[in-house]
């Protein structure tokens, strides 16, 4: 996992070796306050990930707003967790098998 942090530090985003990114940010103007951050998360597809479905945005993004600290955690490894999105995978098998 590499975790690169904001030059304001009012927040970080880690990648993921699943290809997923997650942005953790606590600053104003956010959904979040002292003791809360928002979160958000996309793959390299630019597909986000809907915290609350456990499911990949069909379409648009998808923020989370005032998640504490204990929660944050979870939601972190929930990301670290998700399969790549890969719906053209039965393609490539065929293009393998013909080798």
């Amino acid at each position: 996992m590499q975790v690169d942090f904001d030059d304001t530090n009012d927040g970080f985003r880690a990648k993921f070796d699943n290809g997923w990114t997650m942005s953790v940010q606590w600053k104003s103007g956010n959904y979040a306050d002292k003791h809360t951050q928002e979160i958000a998360a996309w793959d390299e597809d630019d597909i986000w990930w809907d915290f609350d479905a456990k499911k990949r945005v069909e379409w648009g993004t998808y923020v989370k707003g005032w998640v504490n600290s204990d929660a944050l955690l979870g939601y972190l490894t929930e990301v670290s967790r998700i399969k790549p999105y890969r719906p053209f995978r039965w393609v490539e098998r065929l293009f393998q098998s013909r080798r």
